[in-house]
């Protein structure tokens, strides 16, 4: 029988500089959860006067690969928070890739990576709970 669910336990996430060498991604300590990216096809209105049915017409247009969040346990000062903090400021383009659901002999379910850049590292300290902060991921293609 198949399963019918799994949880992402053992799922992560880790980010390299570009050009990506084999050895050269850095995991992100302290995810919590994170989103993969969504990529929505633009639509084009191409509808005329002669127009079957008095339908609008469409056509696809340009993908855009949007945005990932991807939320943490946060420790100011932490190699993961020292990382995040930098290639937010630089703005330079870095490879992101997630590794879903633990197989087999260190193995993931779904390994995906996605170019882009940092668009913006959240902080929030708190006074009652854990500290947290989210990584916001602009992405621009798929590697």
């Amino acid at each position: 029988m198949a399963a019918i669910g799994m949880i992402g336990i053992e799922s992560k996430v880790s980010i390299s500089p570009l050009p990506a060498g084999a050895n050269t991604y850095v995991q992100l300590v302290g995810v919590s959860s994170m989103e993969l990216p969504n990529p929505e096809t633009e639509e084009i209105d191409t509808t005329h006067y002669g127009s079957p049915n008095r339908t609008r017409e469409f056509i696809s247009g340009l993908s855009d690969a949007g945005e990932v969040s991807v939320e943490m346990n946060w420790i100011p000062g932490s190699p993961t928070d020292v990382l995040l903090s930098g290639y937010k400021a630089s703005g330079e383009s870095v490879n992101l890739k997630f590794e879903i659901g633990k197989g087999t002999a260190n193995t993931y379910l779904l390994t995906e990576t996605w170019t882009g850049f940092v668009k913006g590292y959240e902080r929030t300290p708190t006074m009652d709970d854990k500290m947290t902060s989210v990584l916001t991921f602009r992405v621009s293609s798929k590697v």
